[in-house]
């Protein structure tokens, strides 16, 4: 007998004598509504058996009770809605507590279509009869579609390349900025790292839109790629760089086309059971970031952090939350294949992997100095409720975020380290230490590829920790990480589940349980928020699912659909 069966087992041996998981000493009110025969997963903490239940009420936005037996039936009353789930599985709704929302760019109108070449040079046609986007073209790809694309565009419109690891290792030794501004001189070029995300390159057009002049100093939260003279070689890197970029293109929009992109985003959220999301725009300056949240109406709680791209940018009072939390983001270091993820250890061929000009040995790069991350971590502590957000994804950006917050003294404040894909053991033990939570990204775990070919063994082989982040005592949660839409039975919270289920170290394998716990109770309490669990007094907000996720495999986590989103008592999806 599995531990489930045997837990489950013992839960109706012992149902005469559980403790109820609500007070039954005081009358009962009549609650709005009610769902028995139900398989429910509460996602409490504390008494395994109070994870379990059969049935629940709730009264306006609050649960009223959730338990097992039949107490359901003393708190319904002549208007109370009363429905048998027949067996159906009920869980919290997720927190999704990591997220990029928004795209600063429109892809019909301003992605360069590079088509994908079999090895034959023939272009691939999907299914559908359209040709396959190429997201990891080759440097001279690039240029050749960037000189073609503008030539179908009037002068001064954007072009965008979504690009990867081909692009990287064909563009070293080269100046990117030179070659794309002489293939596209009237028009602004640029790309987008589609899978790690934490990379851009720009020509002279798209740099003077944004304000960057070749010789400039690095910005705060960001990083220059350098040619041998010191000048800009195109690579542009984190917020403080990308964000510029972003900016610019940004501002062909109107705040409403951007408030669009939200309701579209919490829309799709909604129907993959996702209840509360934290979004960290790279699209635009806080104050703007205020301005189109403000416009932006839903049942899904939407949290939008500020992101300053200057050390001294005010955070807006009307980006607080709802729990009343303001969040700041900050960035120590970047991604792998631009080789700005700040390793303890080293890149194993820099002179060849590196795109920019990088020494042998090469560690990779801290955002920012010391001092400057002492000062954001005081400014989160001398700001009335606000909370850090803090980037770290290799080994030594990791131990550095962490060294600076002890000597901050930031243990007992408002803070969540971000990814620490690469955190050494040791590092993550001084995160217990600290007291925060680490909000992990299951889908950082399909770069293991790309660790393997970048890092050395010794980091390469325990990346990506996630079991032993909880047995060493750190509380874990979840968001995507992505950039747009979620797709639907690709990254959604399922699929984040089964990901980290699935993990390609099996000692770092989460089961189904301790996933759903990641994307729901931990995930809201790291965001301060209350929800995340089924109990009294908590917020009525739950899904219903196709199929028992609790115990089951990945294949059935990454199969599992949901048939209908409530959000604090009004239903907000229902399946076709």
């Amino acid at each position: 007998m599995s531990s489930l069966s045997r837990l489950t087992a013992l839960a109706l041996v012992c149902l005469t004598a559980a403790p109820a998981l609500a007070d039954s000493s005081t009358p009962r009110i009549s609650a709005d509504r009610i769902v028995y025969n139900a398989s429910i997963y509460t996602s409490q903490d504390g008494d395994p058996l109070r994870r379990f239940a059969t049935a629940m009420a709730t009264r306006g936005e609050t649960i009223l009770w959730v338990g097992r037996g039949d107490t359901w039936k003393s708190y319904v009353g002549p208007n109370t809605q009363v429905e048998n789930l027949h067996g159906r599985q009920v869980l919290p709704g997720f927190v999704d507590a990591h997220e990029h929302m928004l795209s600063p760019f429109e892809p019909t109108t301003d992605l360069c279509f590079v088509p994908t070449f079999d090895a034959n040079g023939q272009v691939v046609v999907g299914p559908d009869g359209v040709p396959v986007l190429n997201t990891d073209p080759t440097f001279d790809e690039v240029r050749t579609y960037a000189t073609s694309c503008a030539q179908q565009r009037p002068a001064g419109a954007w072009t965008v390349f979504l690009f990867s690891r081909k692009f990287y290792l064909t563009s070293h030794g080269r100046n990117v900025r030179v070659e794309l501004s002489v293939a596209s001189p009237n028009n602004p070029v640029t790309g987008f790292d589609a899978f790690e995300g934490h990379g851009q390159f720009a020509n002279d057009a798209a740099l003077s839109a944004a304000g960057i002049g070749i010789w400039d100093a690095n910005p705060y939260n960001g990083l220059y790629g350098r040619a041998e003279d010191g000048s800009l070689d195109g690579f542009v890197h984190e917020v403080g760089a990308q964000g510029l970029i972003f900016e610019a293109m940004a501002t062909r929009h109107p705040d409403s086309y951007f408030a669009a992109q939200y309701t579209h985003w919490l829309d799709v959220a909604a129907s993959v059971g996702i209840v509360s999301a934290l979004d960290i725009p790279f699209e635009y300056r806080p104050a703007r970031a205020a301005a189109v949240k403000s416009l932006v109406q839903h049942p899904v709680n939407l949290t939008v952090a500020c992101m300053p791209f200057d050390e001294g940018e005010a955070c807006p009072a009307s980006l607080r939350a709802t729990s009343g939390k303001l969040w700041v983001k900050t960035f120590t270091d970047g991604g792998l294949k631009g080789c700005i993820g700040w390793s303890k250890r080293g890149y194993l061929d820099s002179e060849v992997q590196c795109p920019s000009v990088y020494t042998p040995g090469y560690l990779g790069h801290s955002n920012l100095s010391r001092e400057e991350l002492a000062r954001a971590y005081r400014r989160v502590k001398s700001t009335p409720n606000a909370c850090g957000i803090y980037h770290a994804y290799g080994s030594a950006a990791a131990q550095f975020a962490l060294d600076v917050a002890n000597e901050e003294q930031m243990a007992g404040q408002c803070g969540t380290m971000e990814h620490w894909d690469m955190a050494d053991p040791e590092t993550v033990d001084g995160l217990a230490d600290l007291g925060w939570y680490l909000v992990q990204n299951p889908g950082h775990i399909q770069l293991k590829p790309v660790i393997d070919e970048y890092l050395t063994p010794t980091e390469a082989d325990r990346a990506s920790p996630y079991a032993s982040v909880i047995a060493r005592g750190v509380k874990l949660a979840f968001g995507r990480d992505g950039f747009g839409p979620i797709t639907p039975g690709v990254d959604s919270p399922f699929v984040w589940i089964a990901q980290a289920m699935e993990h390609w170290n099996p000692s770092e394998r989460l089961t189904a349980e301790q996933g759903v716990i990641a994307a729901t109770r931990e995930s809201a309490r790291a965001r301060r928020e209350a929800g995340g669990m089924l109990a009294y007094g908590q917020p009525a907000s739950w899904i219903v699912v196709d199929r028992q996720v609790i115990g089951a495999d990945a294949a059935t986590l990454r199969a599992a659909t949901v048939l209908r989103t409530v959000i604090r008592g009004q239903d907000v999806f229902t399946a076709p």
